[in-house]
């Protein structure tokens, strides 16, 4: 009798450790079937960003790795104030030459635990801001992107615009017991209060919005 529970445990230790290799093979699988997607799928061409296929994954991952880490997590929203203009003046391909240096100026203003996406694939950008102080770090962050942005000098080559770019910004704190995209369309609320005025940041907080 003890021969035989002696045997049944070793057989039931061995199908842990089987089973606990097996998943962990999984987990590395599913890492690297991860990595292929974002490489093949979840890149935007014109800017290098993430593309607005990526966004349910990136969100769950950042989302995943703040709750990990105790850090908070706020989603800006930002948009090219009249970028039509550029298009209807000098043609998509300098447009597509606009996006990306502002791509590469947000970029810029990030930290390593953050994520920018190019948002409906137009002249929108989210960035998942991952930070310790919460809606107050992502205000100093929604303001450096629009001062960078304001002060750039866009009538250098090969851009050569006669007129400044501008961005509207709207901010808003995932409060951890919402969805993502419950948090998304508060901070699509705050951008459209920013965009009545342009040039600006406005923060969404309990419903109300706050120009910054």
């Amino acid at each position: 009798m003890i021969i035989l529970m002696v045997l049944l445990a070793i057989s039931l230790l061995y199908l842990l450790v089987v089973v606990w290799k097996y998943k962990k093979i999984i987990r590395r699988q599913a890492d690297e079937l991860i990595k292929i997607r974002l490489s093949d799928n979840f890149i935007d061409d014109i800017t290098g960003t993430y593309n607005s296929k990526s966004i349910e994954h990136v969100i769950e991952d950042r989302l995943l790795f703040a709750r990990q880490k105790n850090l908070s997590v706020s989603f800006l929203l930002v948009d090219i104030d009249n970028f039509k203009r550029v298009n209807d003046a000098f043609g998509i391909t300098k447009g597509d030459l606009v996006l990306r240096q502002l791509a590469t100026v947000f970029a810029g203003e990030l930290r390593g635990d953050d994520r920018l996406i190019r948002y409906r694939m137009g002249d929108e950008f989210l960035v998942i801001a991952i930070n310790a102080t919460g809606i107050n770090a992502a205000k100093a962050l929604g303001n450096r992107l629009k001062e960078r942005v304001e002060t750039f000098d866009w009538s250098i080559p090969p851009f050569q615009l006669n007129f400044n770019i501008t961005i509207s910004v709207g901010v808003t704190e995932y409060d951890g017991r919402s969805t993502s995209n419950i948090t998304l369309q508060q901070a699509e609320r705050a951008l459209k209060s920013a965009k009545t005025k342009r040039n600006c940041v406005v923060l969404e907080k309990n419903g109300d919005f706050i120009p910054w």
